[in-house]
């Protein structure tokens, strides 16, 4: 199944830029009303893609615990509907949430069992990314540092394949983060808060500082 209805379409992806441009309260506007329009359709092709974007503004915001029941409609959905072009990337974000709300294992469970598929491979980069990026927030969270900052290394490297720079700024946050918990003092925190400051500053880009 694929989305039709253009105008919850174009609210998600109104919703979407502002979450990068720094308008989070504008983006969870604009998702919100998307889902809105989605559920009065019926339609749940769209209404996983409003909801997932509705989850990254909610996330935006600090608000784990809404992002959390607002991707875990999609996620059902999209597993009930067998949308599985929709599904990596609400598995994705889900597990973020759940991760940044302090539920490490449910993270992790979900994103090794979906790792462990086979269909995981076909994951597309945008997807992947925040797979990526989730599995690093969850390791770190978990206390497992050195095997965060390799999983967000390898979100990063998705990043730069795709030249995304918006997810490069997400994903160079989350690493300064997690390189600021090491006992020592670490040179890569400067680095790597420079390398996204700088991106920033080049795309007119929100840098989560």
């Amino acid at each position: 199944g694929a989305a039709i209805i253009p105008a919850s379409q174009a609210k998600t992806q109104i919703g979407w830029f502002q979450k990068y441009t720094g308008e989070h309260e504008e983006s969870l506007s604009h998702t919100l009303y998307s889902v809105g329009i989605a559920e009065r359709a019926g339609d749940p092709f769209t209404e996983v893609l409003a909801r997932v974007g509705a989850g990254h503004s909610l996330l935006a915001l600090g608000r784990d615990d809404d992002a959390i029941e607002m991707v875990g409609v999609a996620h059902k959905l999209a597993i009930d509907v067998g949308y599985d072009a929709a599904l990596p990337h609400a598995v994705g974000v889900l597990s973020l949430a759940l991760a940044r709300a302090g539920r490490t294992d449910d993270s992790l469970k979900r994103l090794e069992d979906w790792m462990g598929m086979e269909r995981w491979k076909r994951t597309g980069k945008l997807e992947l990314f925040y797979i990526q990026l989730a599995h690093a927030e969850a390791l770190w969270r978990s206390h497992r540092i050195s095997d965060g900052v390799a999983a967000i290394n390898e979100g990063l490297a998705v990043a730069e394949s795709i030249g995304n720079p918006a997810l490069r700024i997400e994903g160079l946050t989350t690493k300064a983060l997690i390189l600021e918990t090491y006992d020592q003092p670490d040179p890569r925190v400067t680095e790597t808060r420079a390398e996204r400051d700088e991106l920033g500053r080049t795309y007119d880009l929100f840098t989560w500082s």
